[in-house]
């Protein structure tokens, strides 16, 4: 199940660059400090999804490290 949420979340992240780069409309007005600075729906979502995974994979890696035996950080 994992690998195909990976898959599905990776073709969806890869949508968003095509579809930045083919210049699909549909934008999003983002106010940056008085500039308003309009992306493209399609790149917000990618980003979105890769901040995501980026976090998935930081808390996989937490998990990793705490469940790690004991033993090992007494040395």
């Amino acid at each position: 199940m994992r690998p195909l949420l990976f898959i599905l979340i990776a073709a969806i992240m890869l949508g968003g660059v095509v579809g930045f780069v083919a210049n699909v409309p549909g934008a999003l007005i983002v106010p940056l400090g008085g500039w308003q600075v309009e992306i493209s729906l399609a790149l917000f979502v990618g980003i979105l999804l890769l901040v995501l995974l980026a976090l998935w994979i930081l808390i996989l890696c937490a998990r990793l490290i705490l469940q790690a035996p004991k033993e090992q950080w007494r040395e």
